[in-house]
């Protein structure tokens, strides 16, 4: 009986593994699956690899003394996260929460955060081959954030370079707010 009790936790365990794998960076001809959302009038998109999920927005605690980019943190079942306002870093003016106001959670191994979006959209398929550099930055955006623009205009943004960015960070080095 023990013998079928280790077999079945070592599937399970085997299975667990292979479902929480992050997909393997897309190769160079193929698509990436990404998070379609709105941030004022302008269409932006993220790779859906580094999204865990989409939530309301709703209460958040102001962080005094924080940086303009930090709107403050909010609980997401019981775990504390910043939430950002990608706004400044993009160029883009402020804009007040509404119903449709949504915190979209960015993860990749420890690092976690949230951005809000005015509107979360559709998964979108994006061919790589339809990324290009944009022409002109807006200004106050940074090439960095960026994997490309589509020609229908849709900007996608680089989920890894967020996840990075120390600007998102109230000092150099990371803040664990669930400490």
């Amino acid at each position: 009986m023990s013998d079928v009790r280790e077999e079945v936790n070592r599937r399970l365990t085997v299975r667990a593994r292979l479902l929480a794998r992050r997909p393997a960076e897309p190769r160079r001809g193929e698509a990436i699956d990404a998070l379609l959302f709105l941030l004022g009038e302008e269409r932006y998109a993220i790779e859906t690899r580094f999204v865990r999920e989409v939530a309301r927005f709703r209460d958040f605690t102001v962080v005094p003394g924080a940086p303009e980019v930090l709107v403050g943190v909010t609980s997401l079942r019981g775990e504390i996260l910043p939430v950002f306002d990608l706004r400044p870093l993009l160029g883009l003016a402020r804009n007040r929460l509404n119903d449709l106001s949504r915190a979209i959670v960015l993860e990749e191994g420890d690092e976690r955060i949230a951005f809000l979006a005015d509107e979360a959209r559709e998964i979108v398929k994006v061919p790589l081959s339809a990324l290009a550099a944009p022409a002109a930055l807006p200004e106050g955006m940074e090439r960095a954030l960026l994997r490309g623009v589509t020609a229908d205009a849709l900007i996608v943004l680089d989920g890894a370079a967020l996840l990075r960015d120390r600007r998102l960070f109230p000092s150099a080095g990371h803040v664990d707010f669930n400490s």
